[in-house]
């Protein structure tokens, strides 16, 4: 794989080729300048062969590598170059700053990017379950989006995808259960006529209060446990 990530393990395979017969000797893989292994080839076809060399040793960075094929007598040594990119491994987090939230209350996600090398850069996606919310840019190895609609009530599967960039690998954040609940409300019932007489019109106003948001839904009205109205 290249690009690859550090920590994880790269296969460098070598492949051979004569125009007469199968090359038969040694090869050296380096890393800039350092050993990484050595393997011998076998043949893989007519006039070919091949071996490989894996480690998972190799640190963040654009890495020369060089493999050195040492013939047996009857075949001329030869070498071969390629970079290996190897971007740092990052571990992505979400945290909320309100779990649980109430409904229509302001939800503020926090993504943060960790590496052990240069800080991160690039983009994250967070996520309600499949469901996008939104995608934001890194800056100082974090991100910060704030609901701009509410969230449904109930719990939410908030996850952040972090995707990379030149030096360092994407990440995928674990599982926020991101919970919202119901807004206590607060109703008030006043008449425009107290005391009224008898079959004099009288107007209730009902005006209900929440702490966020501003409430929706039906009012009904009544008058000895019978309803007069509903609003």
């Amino acid at each position: 794989a290249n690009p690859s990530t550090d920590g994880t393990l790269v296969t460098f395979t070598v492949t051979l080729d004569a125009s007469t017969a199968t090359p038969a000797g040694s090869v050296t893989v380096t890393a800039d300048d350092v050993l990484v292994d050595s393997c011998t080839p076998t043949q893989a076809s007519a006039n070919r062969a091949s071996c490989t060399v894996s480690t998972a040793g190799l640190t963040p960075g654009t890495r020369l590598i060089a493999a050195s094929f040492t013939g047996n007598g009857n075949f001329v040594d030869s070498s071969a170059t390629l970079l290996q990119v190897v971007r740092a491994r990052t571990t992505t987090s979400v945290t909320s700053s309100a779990e649980p939230a109430p409904y229509a209350g302001v939800v503020r996600l926090t993504v943060a990017v960790a590496t052990d090398t240069t800080t991160a850069t690039g983009s994250v996606t967070i996520r309600d379950g499949g469901a996008t919310l939104t995608t934001c840019t890194l800056s100082g190895g974090s991100c910060t989006w704030t609901t701009s609609s509410p969230l449904s009530l109930g719990d939410h599967a908030i996850t952040a995808t972090y995707a990379g960039d030149a030096g360092h690998a994407g990440s995928t954040s674990g599982t926020l259960t991101q919970t919202i609940e119901t807004v206590a409300t607060t109703t008030t019932l006043t008449s425009n006529v107290n005391p009224s007489v008898y079959r004099q019109t009288v107007r209730y106003t009902i005006l209900v209060e929440s702490t966020t948001g501003i409430p929706t839904g039906s009012v009904t009205v009544f008058a000895g446990g019978s309803s007069i109205g509903s609003c």
